[in-house]
């Protein structure tokens, strides 16, 4: 279990956007941390109309976990990440193999109840909410930077705000 948590711990360490300069950087941990706040959020506003049978603390898990992969991987460049279909689904087949890695250092049951967090289904309803909350952080990211005169975020916000 102690390698399983030390492993989650590399999160702090691990950069995002690590191609573009950062007035404020952002690592692993804070952006899982943000998605996993902005999940809940969005289950909340609509509990009661949109999303009956969405579970907010689940999606809140979910979004805390939905990193994961990165704490062995580290974060992929983007422009490598999607250069093309072949190498954006090799990346993803490595980072469902690193999840069942990590789900193995967790002795059961634990392991029972997290692997639902770690390897997260990527169809649905809750992959959906999940990937929503990861795109609302990063264009909160970006219109931050962008705000502070930072160029090199003009082009992910202008694509991420088309994209809304």
């Amino acid at each position: 279990m102690s390698s399983f948590v030390g492993l989650l711990r590399r999160a702090k360490n691990i950069v995002r956007w690590n191609l573009m300069s950062q007035f404020q950087p952002e690592n692993v941990a804070v952006h899982s941390y943000e998605v996993s706040i902005i999940s809940h959020l969005l289950v909340c506003n609509w509990k009661n109309s949109v999303w009956k049978d969405v579970n907010p603390e689940r999606m809140a898990c979910l979004g805390l976990y939905h990193e994961s992969s990165k704490n062995l991987l580290g974060d992929f460049l983007g422009p490598v990440k999607h250069a093309n279909r072949n190498i954006r689904n090799a990346i993803k087949d490595l980072e469902r193999e690193i999840e069942e890695s990590l789900i193995k250092k967790i002795p059961a049951p634990l392991s029972t109840v997290m692997a639902p967090y770690i390897c997260q289904n990527k169809e649905g309803l809750e992959a959906e909410l999940t990937k929503a909350a990861d795109e609302i952080a990063a264009f909160i990211k970006a219109k931050e930077e962008v705000e502070k005169g930072n160029v090199d975020f003009q082009s992910t916000y202008k694509k991420i705000a088309r994209h809304q």
